[in-house]
């Protein structure tokens, strides 16, 4: 175990800060490197939970989805009496999302049964969608937006400043969206580096695809579950929000 801990606290955070190899996203064994194999062999430890209202995944709560899309903004809506949630009211312009994608989620038999439980995916039935999940024909995915690139496209669209402006200091970004995808989908982006999003695609069975070998379409309904951030600005910039200082994760139950 002593090993084990080491390779972890040696590697390298993502662009976001954020450990991804096992704090959101625990790669799967099949076809790693020995370093990847041996991380691999600590997903059983890897905890979960599906609610009507979020997914944990590692002890980090994502907001489930109400209709959101990676890149939208607005105001975040809190209650004790429903569910907590973000309200799409504006986006990040397409042209200036940089997309990437995380490992794969490990799926585990009972993750998978509570998953297909609480969701649906084209028409495949429970049953069907459990299996494809176990079988490892569908995946569980996250795409994201680092931060930088994230406040770049903010500052360089005034229009958004202005809405945002109206929306208040409750304004949130939607930084991170869990997808399931089919796995022969995610074997294409996984190392295609940089990827382009296009809103509202389209697809036969509601289903993320790749429209060209660079651009990942999310259909409306397929994203289950997302991550938001909170817009920290620049002090001596606050009343003309021009500068962003940094984003602030804001994960569910904050």
């Amino acid at each position: 175990m002593s090993k084990i801990k080491s390779i972890i606290n040696g590697l390298e955070t993502n662009t976001m800060g954020r450990r991804d190899f096992i704090q959101k996203s625990l790669i799967l064994g099949v076809g790693l490197s020995p370093i990847g194999q041996l991380l691999s062999s600590v997903s059983a430890q890897q905890t979960y939970a599906v609610k009507s209202n979020y997914i944990k995944i590692n002890n980090i709560k994502y907001y489930r989805s109400n209709g959101v899309q990676l890149g939208d903004v607005g105001e975040k809506k809190t209650s004790v009496f429903s569910v907590n949630r973000v309200d799409s009211q504006s986006n990040i312009p397409a042209p200036k999302m940089k997309v990437q994608v995380a490992p794969r989620i490990a799926m585990s038999t009972s993750f998978a049964s509570d998953l297909s439980a609480s969701i649906s995916y084209g028409k495949l039935d429970t049953k069907a969608f459990r299996e494809s999940l176990i079988a490892g024909e569908l995946v569980l995915v996250r795409f994201f937006m680092n931060n930088r690139d994230i406040e770049n496209a903010i500052e360089s669209s005034p229009n958004l400043i202005e809405s945002i402006r109206n929306y208040g200091r409750d304004t949130r970004v939607v930084s991170d969206v869990l997808v399931v995808v089919k796995a022969l989908l995610y074997e294409r982006v996984k190392s295609g580096g940089t990827l382009s999003l296009k809103r509202n695609g389209i697809a036969a069975d509601a289903e993320t695809y790749m429209e060209a070998s660079s651009t990942v379409a999310l259909a409306p309904g397929t994203v289950i579950a997302y991550m938001l951030q909170k817009i920290d600005w620049e002090e001596h910039q606050k009343k003309n929000w021009a500068h962003i200082k940094k984003l602030i994760e804001d994960p569910h139950g904050l």
